[in-house]
């Protein structure tokens, strides 16, 4: 097209090149516009995957918490148990003690009474000189035998009854701890955690977009 007055290209010339112009300004602000947007999409989708990393992580927590109150109410429950064999065992031990001493006495009369018996056929008085020292060292053996008896059965059933008290405070113990952990437990929410991490994700997202919509 001929120049216009004052050798100046003319409109349609100056009109072309604005409009190439522009075009080239808006491909421009057309491509940092997509990587934006996709910028914001990858930090929507970690933020996604947090929280479902959240949820699932809560809900593995809440699980172990219930295996472990499993596991506190079995130890508790085997606690009891031995507990109360320990207390059988400590009864039986007196039992057993008892059933020793009537034995024993038993068997010191039945040797006085065959002691006299021979001093008799032997013509021989009970009750004065070596006769009375022999009635009296069998009575003797008699009471200690029945003191090591008591002695030992009563030492024997207190450690049984000692052992069945800390078995019945381990088993208390067991049943608080799996009180707590169940306390605990029932405090986990696998909702509430992925729904805390998408709220704070959530600030940091829109902030951005904010940015990224101004530029």
């Amino acid at each position: 097209m001929p120049p216009g007055p004052g050798g100046l290209p003319g409109r349609s010339l100056l009109a072309s090149q604005t409009g190439t112009s522009a075009a080239a300004g808006a491909g421009a602000a057309s491509g940092m516009s997509g990587l934006s947007v996709f910028g914001i999409a990858m930090q929507a989708a970690g933020m996604v995957s947090q929280s479902i990393g959240a949820f699932y992580s809560a809900q593995a927590n809440r699980y172990a918490a219930r295996a472990q109150r499993l596991n506190l109410e079995f130890a508790g429950s085997i606690a009891d148990i031995n507990a109360r064999a320990a207390e059988n065992e400590a009864a039986a031990m007196l039992e057993a003690g008892r059933t020793d001493k009537a034995t024993s006495t038993l068997q010191f009369g039945a040797a006085k009474a065959a002691v006299r018996a021979r001093r008799g056929a032997s013509g021989l008085q009970s009750g004065v000189g070596s006769a009375a020292e022999v009635d009296a060292s069998i009575e003797a053996a008699k009471e200690i035998d029945s003191l090591t008896i008591d002695r030992n059965a009563l030492r024997a059933a207190g450690a049984a009854s000692t052992r069945a008290v800390n078995l019945r405070n381990q088993a208390l113990l067991s049943r608080v701890s799996a009180k707590n952990v169940h306390d605990t437990s029932q405090s986990i929410s696998p909702g509430l955690a992925a729904f805390s991490s998408l709220l704070g994700g959530a600030g940091p997202l829109a902030t951005n977009v904010a940015i990224q919509s101004r530029l």
